[in-house]
């Protein structure tokens, strides 16, 4: 009987990524990039294979005598049929081929070393808090100089038919055994699949009968955390890019609609305008949330230790995406949907804001490409019966495609704020532009002019000096109340109130605003330029969310006045807002909300904040109502409406 090689566990492998690109060599019988490894000389004997709900996915590892050129203008090819059947890129290396002599290893740098980028494979069964990733040569692996790089090959296959995933495999197996000069027995016993997903419990048993070769089952969200590592030493893997860039490229003869950075007020979704922006090979931040797309969606947060927990999902999958344009469209499969939704062109079928106010809604942040309705314009066209003729499919690709994308982000959004979790996969751009220079709003106090920072490109808030915050700060002096008390003030923006509330003399003013740092270090700033560092501090705060830690930031104590200038517009975080209140008063506080009706059609909806909070047992009464004048003399509704300032205070 022969004897082969042990195969390696799949913990002991190491990929070298020196060099890595993605190849572009889309072809008719290959539907997804690969990635060349040119310095990556060790054997890889293993076929991995994710089998989810709709697709199977699969990736080997093939030498080539030389790297294949990229095209930058390379893409999927349009289907109007079936896609043909996927062909095997190169072939595989049997471990039986591979020398097992320690006297030919080579000891290489580990992963963060300057000289060179190793990325080490983990099974499941490994450590998840090691981070000690041993040398190269310490597994006793060897270089061999006459085998040069090669490449990563990416296939997929509809899980509903599996056998062409099996015939794939067994092609691949069959053609490297004749490329490799051994015999169809010594292949076989020379590799090994290594399968994850659902599908690897119920159709495990099923491949490694029909293909007669080892497989290896592991565990799918632990081989998803490792493969974090993996992407973000890959040169333009990982990636991000404007809403603005999408709409630019796909209506190429439409007017550009741009909003000037410095006129858009908060909350504003418009983030920097520029390329597609690519990070550049880097050790990843923790945490972080982690976005598996299958047929359905897990939200995974993600430790430095390694240790992750889901933190929820949604059952708005690819499964879903497939299944209503497999309803919808004529498109037969997942490829042909996709190809679809490529050429098509949303706005014939979606609502935009454009359609309903003419033109920008700028005091807002919204654009007039952004979405108001899905599928907004269908119920407009004609009868029922002629609806279908008048809609494209690739409009109606094109609009399913963009309702699931924006549900599965705000889904990702809440789940970052319950969290507390700032740090993305998709880090900053290696080169931006620069922003635009910060502006200044001047307020005088008691004679001296306080210079007051704001953001003007941040995509949240900041932008403004608010007439609620003005009034705000004018009541708190006129009526004596910070003097040695203690002071929260959440969503603070630029923080004027907190400002004067330590000037006034409060004991401690601790400034709170959303978790992330361009906000925060606003606010630092700001505090600095007040001289007032010892007693005001910065924290970042979710409302709704834990409040140990700003607690201990007032040394353990609730506190006695709560800020909330013009935040009741947030509609739906009244609750959260309330919540935190309720946490943070100290018996006997009190909690001041000063605020504007920007826009007096959701005036009704403004004031359902204090409906909520007397039902919640709140004392509710009103201290200040004040006409200032218009932040926006072009903004629609009553002026008297929009002009006036109202302030109330509750307590319990």
């Amino acid at each position: 009987m022969d004897s082969y090689p042990e195969i390696p566990d799949i913990s002991r492998l190491s990929v070298d990524t020196r060099g890595a690109e993605i190849v572009d060599d889309i072809t008719e019988d290959k539907d997804s990039r690969g990635i060349y490894l040119p310095f990556h000389t060790e054997s890889v004997s293993h076929i991995a294979l994710d089998i989810g709900g709709s697709l199977a996915k699969c990736v080997y590892f093939s030498r080539s005598s030389k790297r294949r050129a990229s095209r930058k203008d390379s893409s999927p090819p349009p289907y109007k049929q079936a896609p043909p059947s996927p062909k095997p890129n190169g072939t595989l290396t049997p471990n039986i081929l591979k020398p097992v002599s320690n006297e030919t290893c080579v000891p290489v740098p580990p992963i963060n070393s300057s000289a060179g980028s190793y990325m080490d494979v983990e099974s499941s069964s490994s450590h998840p808090t090691n981070k000690t990733r041993p040398p190269f040569g310490s597994h006793g692996r060897s270089r061999s100089k006459h085998i040069p790089g090669g490449q990563l090959n990416f296939v997929k296959f509809e899980t509903e038919h599996i056998e062409d995933c099996i015939d794939f495999l067994r092609n691949l197996i069959e053609q490297s055994a004749n490329v490799n000069d051994v015999s169809l027995d010594q292949m076989r016993a020379s590799i090994k699949i290594v399968m994850t997903g659902g599908g690897a419990h119920k159709l495990g048993d099923v491949f490694e009968e029909q293909l007669k070769t080892a497989v290896a089952k592991e565990e799918e969200m632990e081989c998803l955390i490792t493969g974090l590592q993996f992407i973000t030493s890959i040169p333009k893997e990982v990636f991000w890019y404007s809403d603005e860039l999408v709409y630019s490229v796909s209506h190429k003869k439409h007017k550009k609609t741009t909003i000037p950075q410095e006129e858009l007020p908060r909350p504003s979704p418009n983030p920097p305008q520029f390329s597609v922006s690519f990070d550049k090979p880097t050790e990843f931040e923790y945490p972080c949330l982690l976005v598996n797309i299958g047929s359905g969606v897990s939200i995974i947060k993600v430790n430095s230790d390694g240790s992750f927990e889901r933190v929820s999902g949604t059952s708005l999958g690819g499964g879903t995406l497939w299944g209503l344009l497999s309803l919808l469209t004529p498109a037969e499969s997942f490829d042909e949907m996709l190809a679809l939704s490529e050429s098509g062109d949303n706005n014939s079928v979606d609502m935009l804001v454009g359609d309903i106010y003419g033109s920008d809604y700028g005091k807002i942040g919204l654009k007039a490409t952004t979405i108001a309705s899905s599928f907004g314009k269908v119920f407009k066209k004609g009868s029922k019966k002629d609806r279908k003729k008048e809609f494209k499919p690739e409009d109606i690709s094109k609009s399913s495609g963009a309702k699931a994308r924006r549900e599965l982000c705000s889904c990702v959004m809440k789940d970052s704020w319950v969290v507390s979790i700032t740090d993305s996969i998709f880090g900053r751009s290696p080169s931006p532009p620069p922003p635009p220079p910060p502006k200044y709003e001047k307020y005088n106090y008691n004679g001296r002019e306080l210079s007051i920072r704001l953001e003007s490109f941040h995509p949240l808030w900041a932008h403004y000096l608010w007439n609620a915050s003005r009034v705000f700060c004018d009541y708190l002096i006129n009526n004596k109340l910070c003097k040695g008390k203690t002071v929260c003030e959440l969503g603070a923006g630029a923080g004027l109130p907190s400002l004067v509330a330590s000037l006034e003399g409060a004991k401690r003013a601790v400034v709170t605003d959303y978790p992330d740092e361009p906000l925060l270090n606003n606010l630092r700033i700001n505090i600095k330029e007040c001289g007032i560092e010892k007693t005001a501090i910065v924290e970042g705060f979710v409302w709704g969310s834990n409040i140990d830690h700003l607690i201990e930031a007032n040394g353990g104590d609730e506190f006695d006045i709560l800020i909330l200038s013009d935040l009741v517009f947030n509609h739906s975080q009244h609750n959260a807002l309330l919540r935190s209140c309720k946490n943070l008063m100290k018996k006997g506080g009190k909690c001041l909300v000063f605020f504007s009706h920007h826009r007096p059609h959701k005036a009704k909806e403004d004031m359902e904040f204090f409906e909520k909070a007397t039902e919640d047992g709140w004392n509710v009464k009103k201290v200040v109502e004040e006409l200032v004048g218009v932040m926006f003399e072009e903004d629609g509704g009553d002026e008297t409406v929009r002009a006036t300032v109202h302030g109330y205070e509750l307590s319990l």
